[in-house]
Order: C-alpha cells, then structure tokens, then sequence
C-alpha cells in the first residue's frame, strides 16, 4: 500500500479529507523536485538546465510585450465586437458551417478575448473565426 492510500484511509470528514490530501500531494511533490539537483550532475541535462536557465529573461522580456500587444488589440475587439457574439446567437445558430462551441471565441470580456486573440495566432481555424465575426457584424 502507497503512502496516499494509507493517509486517505486515516482521514474520514470529506470536506478536510480532499484538503489534507492535497496538501500531502504537494508536500510529496515538493520532495520529488530534489531529483532535479540530482540531474544537474549529468553532463547532457546540466546542458540543457543552464540553456533554460539563460533563455528565462529573452522569454520574459517576449512574454511581455507579446502580453502589451494582447492587451491593446484586446481592448479594441471589446471596444469593437464586446456582447455581439453570445451563445444563443441567431447569425451563428443558423450557419450550419460553424461548429457549436465557436460562440465561445468572443470579445466579450478580457479573459475570452486573450483566448480568441490566441486561438488567432496560432493560426488555428481563423477562418472560421473570421466567419462567424462578419456574420455577427454584417460584412
């Protein structure tokens, strides 16, 4: 018998049980990390470790002004397109060429348009995206 199993059996209220056994899964996590001093000491991940460790403030300073630009073209398309694409919506309920869950790529609040802006840059089906937009608009 595992450690977690033995601990679940000695706990019986629910409600503190699914707590305490979170906590105990993040403490078995945390000793779990002390592998990774140990993966230093191998030449090849030691390699790999430090070209993390020195692509962390290129990345950071990337993720940054990646963040700027999402923020700024988020606030336009709320400005823009805020409320017109909801889920029961009659120009996406009756185009058939739209899937079911596309209402959901939507400017209507800061959260749901980063989601859109990146499902837009990743190139991932943008065209339909774009569809159901000029749809929902008019042109």
């Amino acid at each position: 018998m595992n450690f977690i199993a033995l601990y679940r059996l000695a706990f019986s209220k629910t409600a503190d049980k699914n707590m305490e056994i979170k906590i105990f899964e993040i403490i078995i996590f945390i000793r779990m990390l002390k592998l990774l001093t140990l993966l230093y000491e191998i030449r090849v991940m030691r390699i790999i470790i430090e070209t993390i460790r020195n692509l962390l403030k290129p990345l950071t300073n990337l993720a940054g002004i990646l963040l700027s630009i999402y923020y700024i073209f988020a606030q336009l398309g709320m400005l823009f397109f805020g409320g017109k694409v909801y889920k029961d919506s009659p120009f996406i309920n009756n185009d058939p060429s739209i899937p079911n869950t596309y209402h959901l790529m939507n400017y209507n609040d800061l959260l749901s348009s980063f989601c859109t802006l990146f499902a837009l840059m990743v190139v991932n089906n943008w065209m339909v995206v774009v569809k159901v937009y000029t749809n929902t608009m008019g042109s």
